[in-house]
């Protein structure tokens, strides 16, 4: 894509269609450049952190065993004649 704009002396820039366009002042672009910068520095050091850190691991493991113990214990209490059932069938299938 090939943008015909040229600068002018009162800081505008003309289009290619005839239409004045004012140009960024270059202390406003450096603003936003240092800006800029500044939150790339900072998500990169976020990450860096992040990527390196061993901490996110045992709330994770946590959780994970939490709520298995959880559903282990609610399907137990939900089936526990069935599972009685099914468990002494196995065995005595097994045993004889």
């Amino acid at each position: 894509m090939h943008n015909n704009s040229q600068s002018t002396s009162d800081g505008t820039i003309a289009a290619a269609d005839g239409s004045k366009l004012s140009a960024m002042p270059a202390a406003l672009t450096g603003a936003v450049v240092l800006v800029l910068a500044m939150v790339a520095d900072r998500f990169r050091a976020s990450f860096a952190r992040a990527v390196t850190s061993d901490r996110g691991d045992v709330p994770g493991w946590v959780l994970v065993t939490v709520m298995t113990a959880g559903l282990v214990t609610g399907l137990w209490m939900i089936a526990d004649d069935q599972l009685t059932a099914l468990l002494s069938k196995a065995i005595n299938s097994v045993s004889q």
